[in-house]
């Protein structure tokens, strides 16, 4: 045992060091704490960190061979709160060097015994695997005979040993005399800030860049081929991820590999947070793509080659700095307490917190200036990013995609008119239906907006199917751009009876001609952005293209709008809106852009983040949820997964802040007139199983129990088949994506498990089947399936 000749609890001693209070017992004897303890720190400046003490982590083999039963699930309890938490903080003793190590906050776990350096290995390689931020605090210097060892040695030794987290920044303190450790804090707000860091499209490229030309990659040991590496986006955060597209991804080895990730932290930091470099293949002929060692869009200058050195990668003078995404976006560890939708904590324990004719009213204009970092951070480099000087009418603003797409582009100097008749919310009322999260009327949504950002969102409240109403709409605001979300946009609504067939069809498709022919007759100038569907393609057996198709045939040659199999009315009519607007882009010289979106997911935006009472809606019933957010919600109350079929389908995703991101994009490089522009709109492709697989792996990482279930498809549909759509025209203009596996929790758990009281169990399975739709009227029966 260690510990009766040394100073007692180095691990509860730091943390009640960091409080400033005797928070967790001090003992002798290793293994005192048993369950995790949440400690809240509120530093000065409001930061809120949360600590986490667990038990101590020992040897597998030891742990076995104890006769005490209950230790084995106080290491199951430690490694899930390891697990949970965005920086781990590896305690180890300092007059012992790299064998007893103790992580800390976000999980304070301690490796009880002595000689235990293959432990604090393990430990380490588990962390770096988990994706964590890292932190080592060589506890107890005042032991160490400083002739013998410097900090700076010790940061060495340190780095050596662990390698897999030789990224980490390392601080050298003395827990029960209190010295040095605010540097303890200081070190893991820096590391969680850098685990959530965003740089640039083309401050990436650049750095790309200067690294293939200082070092190209290689060519492949008996073939003539070498890899090329075309650009570069950042992925996500928490940690940092970046997609290399390559012309083949086994061209470039493990080494280069390595040295592009060295390359990325001289140039531009990320200390104590581990990288994730994915590398995808990309045809090296694929339009608009230029290969990094000729010219780069993105990267217009390359760097000065100042400060190269012949042992490694370019070393361009300080860093290329570049601001954070708003603390107020990302609610997790070390982030500033700003928001009241969710609590940051150390610990990314998200699970703990928290179309009838309307009437026609007045326009409400509300104040509401968004709290966003560096505007370049946020914003892909488009035609004129910052918004001023376009009028955006968005129709069907209250809606899901539709209000976080208003305050987006509010946030960001853009003139938003909301024109909205407030169907979604009655669909609601009359089917027994409702949101998880509470979300509010949308007069208080846009008071609220104007009281924390400053800026104006106009409302008009009426029906674009009167078409009166919305000439005199257009009239008045003068749109530069019309955003169209103002559809009913369920297919198992379309399916419930024949009444709601005909009216999605009416609805939808005559909606779409009353827009063409007001923008045609009052706003010829104005650029429509029109909401599609992926499902409008169905699932062909060959590759879906974006929008368009080149045909030889009989030897003739021709580029044709991409073949279309809707599966339900609803994507029909989609279908329908799509032809009528490509024949008035030609007849009438009109300018658009057929967003063809895949399944949303998430809830947060940097702007719905704010404030509770701008909270967009959370659908997870059968008729409005997807398949992603059904399985969620039942991991989070336990209920089984239940997945359609043989759970084979295959669709494309994307994150809610992609989904405002491209439709941005879409407003910054409007179509010519005359034109159609068609953009496949996702980021990832899914399966059903695939996405259950992802739920349980993370639902378990927070202590539930998730289990699947197969239940017969509602559907007429395939449920195993082929699926590759392309997707590259938004990321050449510089979409950065929100991956799943990374923000599934941040985006989904963390309010099912805040709003799961509010989940009404008898709308989670499916009610409504393709083939019994029929002409009796099915309102009562729709939402909840018969048992």
């Amino acid at each position: 045992m260690r510990g009766l000749e040394q100073e007692l609890g180095s691990k509860s001693s730091l943390l009640n060091a960091i409080v400033g209070e005797e928070r967790s017992i001090v003992c002798d004897m290793s293994g005192t704490t048993r369950d995790a303890i949440d400690t809240r720190l509120t530093m000065e400046d409001g930061t809120v960190l949360t600590l986490i003490d667990t038990a101590g982590i020992r040897k597998h083999s030891k742990v076995l061979d104890s006769k005490d039963g209950t230790e084995g699930m106080s290491v199951q309890r430690a490694l899930r709160a390891v697990r949970r938490a965005e920086v781990a903080v590896l305690v180890v003793d300092a007059a012992e060097g790299v064998t007893v190590q103790e992580p800390l906050a976000a999980a304070l776990v301690e490796d009880a015994g002595n000689g235990l350096a293959e432990q604090d290995f393990r430990l380490s390689e588990m962390f770096a695997g988990e994706g964590k931020a890292v932190v080592v605090v060589v506890n107890k210097w005042d032991k160490v005979d400083t002739r013998l060892w410097t900090v700076e040695k010790m940061e060495e030794e340190v780095k050596a040993q662990l390698r897999h987290v030789n990224w980490a920044s390392v601080v050298c303190t003395t827990a029960t005399k209190g010295k040095r450790v605010d540097d303890v804090v200081t070190a893991v707000l820096a590391a969680g800030k850098e685990h959530r860091r965003r740089v640039s499209t083309a401050t990436l490229n650049m750095v790309v860049k200067e690294a293939t030309q200082w070092k190209a990659p290689p060519t492949m040991r008996g073939s003539a081929r070498k890899g090329k590496i075309y650009y570069a986006t950042q992925a996500g955060t928490s940690p940092p991820s970046f997609v290399f597209f390559v012309n083949n991804p086994k061209l470039i080895t493990d080494d280069y590999r390595k040295y592009m990730e060295r390359a990325l932290r001289d140039n531009i930091g990320f200390p104590g947070t581990p990288l994730r470099l994915l590398w995808r293949g990309k045809p090296e002929k694929e339009k608009g793509i230029v290969s990094i060692g000729g010219r780069l869009g993105a990267a217009a200058k390359a760097p000065s080659r100042r400060g190269r050195s012949r042992s490694g990668p370019p070393r361009a003078g300080p860093p290329y700095v570049h601001r954070s995404i708003s603390r107020a976006a990302r609610p997790v560890v070390c982030s500033s307490n700003s928001s009241s939708t969710a609590q940051p904590m150390i610990s990314s324990a998200r699970s703990s917190t928290r179309r009838c004719k309307g009437s026609r009213a007045a326009s409400v204009r509300v104040n509401a200036t968004a709290v966003v970092d560096s505007p370049s951070a946020a914003k892909a480099q488009t035609a004129h990013s910052n918004g001023k000087g376009s009028r955006v009418m968005i129709i069907g603003g209250d809606g899901y995609c539709g209000w976080a797409t208003a305050l987006h582009l509010s946030a960001r100097g853009y003139e938003v008119c909301i024109v909205d008749n407030l169907v979604r919310r009655s669909y609601d009322l009359s089917l027994g239906l409702e949101t998880l999260t509470p979300i509010s009327s949308i007069h208080d949504r846009l008071k609220k907006w104007g009281e924390i950002s400053g800026e104006t969102i106009q409302l008009e409240i009426g029906d674009i199917c009167d078409f009166e109403f919305l000439s005199q709409v257009v009239t008045a605001f003068k749109p530069t751009a019309v955003v169209h979300f103002g559809e009913q946009r369920s297919a198992p609504y379309s399916m419930i009876d024949r009444q709601r067939a005909v009216y999605t069809q009416t609805n939808n498709v005559m909606g779409t001609i009353n827009v063409l022919y007001a923008i045609k007759e009052l706003a010829p100038d104005a650029h429509l952005v029109k909401l599609g569907t992926m499902g409008e393609y169905g699932t062909p057996n060959i590759d879906i293209e974006e929008g368009y198709i080149t045909i030889t045939h009989n030897g003739r040659t021709d580029t044709l709008p991409y073949p279309k199999q809707g599966n339900s009315f609803y994507h029909l009519s989609k279908i329908h809106d799509s032809t009528n607007i490509q024949f008035a882009t030609k007849a009438w010289k009109l300018a658009a852009t057929d967003l063809n979106q895949g399944v949303v997911y998430g809830v947060k935006t940097e702007e719905t983040a704010m404030h509770p009472t701008l909270i967009n809606r959370y659908d997870y019933d059968g008729i409005f949820g997807t398949a992603l957010n059904r399985f969620v919600v039942q991991a989070a109350v336990g209920h089984p997964l239940t997945v359609y079929g043989k759970g084979g389908q295959t669709r494309g995703f994307l994150d809610i802040r992609d989904t405002v991101r491209c439709v941005q994009i879409a407003i910054d490089n409007p179509a010519a007139k005359g034109e159609m522009k068609v953009y496949n709109q996702f980021t990832e492709q899914w399966s059903v199983n695939q996405l259950a697989e992802i739920v349980s792996r993370e639902g378990n990482k927070l202590g539930l129990d998730v289990q699947v279930a197969n239940v017969p498809n509602p559907r007429t549909e395939l449920e195993e088949h082929y699926y590759n759509a392309k997707h590259t025209k938004l990321i050449e203009l510089g979409l950065e994506p929100h991956l799943l596996q990374d923000n599934v929790a941040d985006s989904l758990f963390h309010y099912a498990m805040t709003y799961k009281d509010r989940v009404k169990m008898d709308l989670i399975k499916p009610a409504v089947d393709w083939r019994t739709s029929g002409v009796k009227i099915a309102t009562m029966s729709a939402a909840v399936a018969s048992s």
